[in-house]
């Protein structure tokens, strides 16, 4: 697996890199985020905490793909300023009865 960075912008504000990568990877499947959050951690020199992949795009048939990802300063503007998935739901709330319509 072969890490080229395409394109890079700073956002100060925000306290990351904005990147654009592309990763060879001939005779192999599409690299998954673990993998390819680890190669940009080696990369810029930084824990893996602080990195977080947005896309890895592939083309059906080729043998590289490209990343879209964010690399922040350190952990405390990682947790102010990531997008994080929200917690699911828990069961007593999902297990609630549906209202029904209609008559009665």
């Amino acid at each position: 697996m072969q890490l080229t960075i395409k394109h890079e912008k700073k956002s100060p504000l925000l306290h990351r890199r904005e990147l654009t990568a592309e990763i060879q990877h001939a005779g192999a499947m599409t690299p998954k985020n673990v993998d390819v959050k680890k190669a940009l951690a080696d990369h810029y020199k930084v824990g893996e905490d602080v990195v977080m992949i947005y896309t890895i795009q592939d083309s059906y048939g080729t043998t590289h793909c490209t990343v879209q990802a964010a690399v922040y300063d350190n952990a405390e503007a990682y947790k102010k300023f990531a997008i994080i998935a929200k917690k699911p739901k828990k069961k007593e709330e999902a297990a609630a009865p549906a209202k029904t319509k209609g008559k009665k």
